[in-house]
């Protein structure tokens, strides 16, 4: 979300911001918003100046009547204001609701780095880690590996949920435990707070992080309450600082969201009709950053660094892919997705992503920070997902799986598994 002052004072850079993000149509908001800004404040000092012709008229009846002069012009007067002021007063909320709808309907500006193009085809790579597997053989499917060894059962959860619904069984189970712990450790040791969220929001909150028309159909609302399930931990985290000012000295605030996640999008496409990839249900750890502005470009680095860190670790082939200007969402100064190498489709897979909001969603939510002086200033937040487990282990299961048909343990996970280092029948 920009703020009118923005829109003023740098126009042109909007006007450019806009069409480097294909949205021309978009254009002429930024003529309308100015215009309605303009009536606004026209609209807004009428009604300054009519509740101080009304304050000044109820002053001059009060004198009138105690120096017992004749107030009846004056009652008169004051009789009339009320119902002036009120269709002020309506004009005046209907011009800022048009100019906040605006605001809000207008992209952020995007980093001076964010690639160029069209569609997600122009995303560009930015680093590669690690090496592809050498199978020597045939690869599986996650979904057949883990089904031949009985440790996951897709049927009866489409028996009792519907699609895009999974029970882990056995061992299955402590891998995804694993992945969890194995990122809150790493989370504890960047310094960051491990938070078990609400599962749910209020509209309000699902409003400031998104644009819940482009999400309506991917996020669950529970009937009859101004309630959403979370598709992401980011919501609640962000969500609770909603409407705070954060002394300047307690920022950065480093947080860890952990909590399942719920989407109603899934998978329509062959590979992804059945299996982990893409689902309603997943357990995820969230790190999400909130910062002064002149730290959110080195914060998007560290998140950067921190989750290339646990991918690697897990001795998987992963790259940064950078989204371009027709593919990075209207809040998002600039993302990174992180991708994992699949040998069965012998090309990669999103596991995570990372994202500059600036202070897109902290206008909105009205999140500030508070200098010594008492100046305040809206935040900057980010989001970057520290591991999605259901996604985490498509990867570890296709790149480790032997001829045999069971699949290795990365090292790092061997302590938290209870002495499994083997996915096995």
């Amino acid at each position: 979300m920009l703020s009118i002052d923005t829109v003023k004072t740098q126009r042109a850079a909007v006007e450019e911001n806009i069409r480097r993000r294909k949205q021309d149509e978009k254009l002429e908001l930024v003529e309308e918003v100015l215009a309605a800004d303009s009536s606004w404040r026209t609209i807004k000092g009428r009604v300054d100046d009519m509740r101080a012709e009304r304050n000044k008229v109820s002053q001059a009846i009060n004198q009138a009547k105690k120096s017992g002069e004749d107030a009846t012009d004056l009652i008169a007067k004051a009789k009339e204001i009320p119902a002036q002021l009120k269709a002020l007063e309506e004009e005046e909320q209907q011009l800022r609701e048009r100019i906040d709808i605006i605001l809000k309907t207008l992209p952020n500006i995007l980093h001076e780095k964010v690639p160029d193009g069209d569609s997600d085809e122009d995303n560009v790579e930015r680093a590669v880690f690690g090496e592809p597997p050498q199978l020597g053989f045939e690869p599986k499917s996650h979904v057949e590996i883990i089904e031949d060894l009985g440790i996951v059962d897709f049927d009866a959860a489409r028996r009792t949920s519907g699609a895009g619904f999974f029970f882990l069984k056995k061992e299955l189970t402590l891998l995804d435990n694993a992945l969890q712990q194995y990122a809150i450790d790493k989370m504890l040791e960047a310094g960051f707070t491990p938070i078990v969220v609400p599962y749910m929001v209020r509209r309000q909150i699902v409003d400031g992080m998104v644009d819940l028309a482009a999400f309506e159909e991917t996020v669950y609302k529970v009937e009859n309450e101004d309630l959403y399930l979370i598709p992401t931990s980011e919501f609640s985290l962000v969500g609770m600082l909603t409407g705070q000012d954060i002394d300047s000295r307690e920022l950065p605030a480093l947080l860890c969201g952990i909590s399942p996640c719920f989407r109603g999008e899934r998978g329509s496409h062959g590979i992804d009709e059945k299996g982990l990839f893409r689902t309603h249900q997943f357990h995820k750890i969230e790190q999400v950053v909130v910062c002064s502005p002149d730290e959110s470009e080195e914060w998007f680095e560290k998140l950067l660094d921190i989750t290339t860190d646990i991918f690697v670790s897990l001795g998987l082939h992963v790259r940064h892919l950078e989204m371009c200007t027709g593919d990075l969402g209207d809040l998002k100064h600039r993302q990174f997705d992180i991708e994992c190498y699949s040998p069965r489709r012998n090309g990669w897979f999103e596991v995570g992503s990372l994202s500059n909001l600036t202070d897109a969603q902290a206008r909105r939510l009205e999140i500030r920070m508070v200098h010594p002086d008492g100046t305040r200033e809206y935040c900057h937040t980010l989001n970057n997902t520290a591991i999605a487990t259901s996604r985490a282990m498509v990867g570890i299961i296709e790149n480790f799986q032997q001829a045999d048909g069971s699949v290795k343990i990365p090292e790092v996970l061997h302590p938290y598994m209870r002495g499994v280092t083997t996915l096995s029948s």
